[in-house]
């Protein structure tokens, strides 16, 4: 008997991709950071999965990368670099 519903399978993955899931071995993220509407970064980041680290997050259940720790951290950098940059504008037109 089989359960109804349910997550697929990993090795059900969608033929549109050309890769079986056993021979995947590149993790990918795409940052794009906005200040408003505005575009300030968009940046591509590949890991081999070999390399992938995990961490635990609080609540023990839940993990997190270090690949995905590093596109937010460097999200951050973008926004705290465009905060200071509005600032100093702000302080030439006064």
């Amino acid at each position: 008997m089989m359960a109804a519903g349910g997550r697929k399978r990993r090795r059900n993955l969608p033929s549109g991709w050309g890769v079986q899931p056993d021979r995947m071995v590149t993790k990918r993220r795409c940052l794009q950071v906005y200040d408003g509407s505005k575009l300030l970064c968009r940046d591509e980041m590949m890991m081999s999965s070999a390399w992938e680290v995990k961490a635990n997050l609080a609540g023990g259940e839940a993990e997190v990368s270090d690949l995905d720790y590093w596109t937010v951290v460097r999200a951050n950098a973008f926004h705290d670099a465009a905060k200071e940059a509005r600032d100093a504008q702000k302080e030439q037109q006064s």
